[in-house]
């Protein structure tokens, strides 16, 4: 369990960033972030800030989630035909 402690802030970052980035393809956004240009005054604006990270990022997930689940649905179906064959006989 100790390895994914060491991992996770290396693989963090890429991961967020590609959700993103598929996300953004998939919706584009109507108004664009900028750290430099994005004021906090209070809470309305810290959520919409959130708010336009979060959602192509979610939309991201779910498309690479099940993207990633049906090609590891089909190699693991393809893995235990192919091993229940040779176990037969």
């Amino acid at each position: 369990m100790t390895p994914v402690w060491i991992s996770n802030p290396f693989t963090l970052g890429p991961m967020f960033a590609f959700t993103y980035w598929m996300g953004t393809l998939l919706m584009p956004a109507t108004r664009t972030f900028s750290p430099a240009t994005t004021h906090t005054d209070g809470l309305e604006s810290l959520i919409a800030t959130g708010t336009v990270i979060l959602a192509p990022m979610a939309l991201g997930g779910c498309v690479v989630g099940a993207v990633s689940a049906g090609i590891t649905y089909l190699i693991i179906k393809k893995l235990a035909h192919t091993v229940r064959r040779r176990t037969m006989w």
